[in-house]
């Protein structure tokens, strides 16, 4: 059972007590994430963000990881398109002094010019490193070419241009005027008494925040006109990683759930027809999976292969095809059944412990879900019949209308995407930095 919304002063409240194992889990969910980043200054709010945590005025960095560590304790900070958590987990017998910690880290951030310089210089770090990352620069290539102009298409970290130009006074000004006017649901779950721990953090969180900053609302995003093929220029590459699709179905579509189901019955698992058709029968790539996101607005449904290089032409025209064959026919009961059997159990592990179940219903309010949305999932699935997944399939898939990236040596690949592809496919390289030039369209 996820746990019900509880208002406590200006937020709210989600919490279940699990004394089975004496540690205490406590998750701080600001509800504005980098949605919020004006476009040229991606990754301020994980810049601010962390910069919190960074130290305090009374403490160092240095100074306030031995004075977790002394503790059994834990205490990160994360950012994701919706929200900015500040969660942690600590023994049962030092959750005071835990939550005491937190609150100097919320209200007195030390905000050190020094801290904020090491902040980005591994910020940077990092985004250099994922380069060597071909899977994960594909991905992040895939989504700047399906949301063009959208939060939802810049990553968290932003890139290294854009963190170059926040300094101190942008980032404390970031904190006043977004997270510290933020919407605020407080989770709560493991061997601690809500009835205790909420009031007290709802003090501290009423003076963090005044939770009045409207929702920033992006809207859905457009659509992509034709297939938009974009190869990512990377010497040397013997395989490459694609990604192909489009916009996803919203979870609020009543299509959503066949939808769901109908992706996994294609390729949400190992031996899915797209494993099967393309990795088993033709060899054609170690791996093939299909995937629909779910966010506030409508995220990506999209197809991920790994072919080597002189097959990546023609991966890319059979997953094409099968998505057009799945759109006019549907698939199978049996394949349907099984798709809903796997999303079920699977569910399952998503809510073995109380604080997985407290965030899930956090999840709820952070996307926009209908209360229960979760605690129906398993029913909303098994109500999937195959009339409703091939709905779903002749509406939610959209093979003529959609972005194709393919992380490659483009010379070796582009020839034969053109020929596999004919000349209604817009094909531009690019380099493999993210840049606003293509090489050649």
């Amino acid at each position: 059972m996820i746990p019900a919304r509880r208002p406590l002063g200006r937020i709210g409240v989600y919490a279940e007590r699990d004394a089975s194992v004496p540690v205490a889990h406590v998750y701080v969910h600001l509800l504005v994430g980098c949605e919020a980043d004006p476009p040229e200054a991606a990754g301020i709010t994980r810049l601010a963000a962390r910069l919190m945590r960074a130290g305090t005025i009374a403490r160092s960095r240095e100074d306030l990881a031995r004075e977790i560590e002394s503790m059994g304790a834990r205490l990160d900070v994360s950012v994701a398109h919706h929200r900015v958590t500040f969660s942690g987990h600590v023994l049962a017998g030092s959750l005071g002094p835990f939550l005491d910690l937190l609150e100097e880290v919320m209200l007195e951030p030390g905000n050190r010019p020094g801290d904020l310089d090491k902040i980005r210089r591994e910020t940077v770090a990092s985004l250099v490193a994922a380069r060597d990352d071909d899977q994960s620069l594909a991905y992040r290539h895939f989504r700047a070419a399906l949301f063009p102009g959208h939060a939802y298409g810049r990553g968290a970290a932003g890139t290294p241009k854009s963190l170059a130009a926040p300094g101190r006074v942008d980032l404390v000004g970031h904190q006043e005027a977004v997270l510290r006017k933020a919407r605020i649901a407080l989770a709560l779950a493991g061997d601690l008494d809500p009835d205790a721990a909420g009031p007290r953090l709802e003090g501290m969180l009423s003076r963090f925040s005044s939770c009045t900053l409207a929702d920033p609302s992006t809207g859905d995003p457009a659509p992509p006109s034709g297939v938009r093929v974009r190869l990512v220029d990377k010497p040397a590459r013997t395989q490459s990683q694609v990604y192909a699709g489009h916009l996803g179905c919203g979870a609020a579509d009543p299509l959503y759930f066949p939808s769901v189901v109908a992706c996994t019955a294609l390729g949400g698992t190992f031996t899915a027809r797209m494993s099967r058709e393309i990795r088993q029968e033709r060899g054609l790539s170690y791996g093939a999976y299909a995937r629909m996101l779910r966010s506030r607005h409508r995220d990506a449904f999209y197809m991920w292969t790994m072919p080597a290089i002189g097959d990546a032409a023609a991966c890319v025209a059979l997953e094409i095809g099968m998505l057009a064959a799945r759109r006019d026919r549907g698939r199978g009961a049996d394949e349907i059944e099984y798709a809903r059997e796997y999303l079920a159990n699977h569910f399952l592990f998503a809510t073995e412990t109380s604080a997985q179940r407290v965030n899930l219903a956090v999840r709820e309010e952070t996307l926009g879900l209908a209360p229960g949305f979760f605690d129906r999932y398993a029913a909303s699935v098994a109500a999937a019949g195959a009339e409703d997944v091939a709905a779903a399939c002749g509406r939610c898939f959209d093979p003529a209308n959609m972005v194709v990236t393919a992380l490659c040596t483009a010379d070796r690949v582009e020839p034969g995407m053109r020929e596999a592809l004919g000349p209604g496919a817009s094909i531009e390289v690019v380099p493999e930095e993210f840049q606003k030039t293509p090489t050649r369209k």
